[in-house]
Formats: structure tokens, sequence, C-alpha cells
């Protein structure tokens, strides 16, 4: 009885997307603490950093393309993945939502916390 009860177990986890919320709740402290040294006056910096369990290799302040203005205290991480090669981006905004786009699609996460899917170049 034990298999299939570890079975259901696995199946619930994914279907709740468990590995995620694990991964990113272990993560946004230092996502939270390295969003705050994103700035607009920075240059970019396309080197891949380990933020939390996230390898993050470029990060801006988000500006929605309606309203191209910088939106004060909000960044954009982009990751890449190490075993396939995708991204795994974030937006923080602490006001507002994301503008989605034909390209660009949001999901909310927690707080200011979004998940951020855009045109991918590869």
């Amino acid at each position: 009885m034990a298999p299939w009860f570890v079975i259901l177990g696995v199946v619930v986890a994914l279907v709740w997307d468990a590995p995620f919320w694990l991964r990113f709740t272990i993560s946004k402290p230092s996502m939270e603490a390295f969003a705050r040294t994103v700035t607009a006056e920075a240059p970019r910096d396309f080197s891949c950093r380990w933020v939390g369990l996230y390898r993050i290799c470029d990060d801006f302040p988000y500006s929605g393309l309606r309203n191209p203005a910088y939106v004060p205290g909000s960044v954009c991480l982009i990751g890449e993945e190490w075993a396939i090669h995708s991204n795994t981006n974030f937006v923080l905004l602490p006001t507002g939502e994301p503008e989605e786009t034909a390209d660009d699609t949001y999901r909310h996460l927690t707080g200011s916390w979004y998940g951020w899917h855009g045109w991918d170049q590869w």
C-alpha cells in the first residue's frame, strides 16, 4: 500500500507545482536583497550569478510598454536553467500589475512577485 501513497504524493506535488514553489520560497529572500541593488543608473551586467537557487544572467528595472517610464523599486530578473536551455524570469513590481502582450505573459506568484515568460530568442 505504501508505494501507492508515494505515487499519489508525487502526482499531487507535480500538479500543484510544489518543486517550483519550494525553490521560489527558498530563493525569495536572496532575490529581494539582490533586487534592491538593481537601479536604473547601474549598467546592465550580463554575467551569470546564483541568486538563491536561480542562476540570474541579466537584470534591469521594469518598465511597461504602455508606460515606458521606469517603475521605482521594480526589477526584472532573467534566469537561465542549467539542464535545459530555457529561461526562468521574474518581475518584482511594488505597484500595479505587469502588462500582458502577445509576447509576454505573467503569473502572480506572491506579494509583488510575478513569473514572466517573454519572447525567447533561443
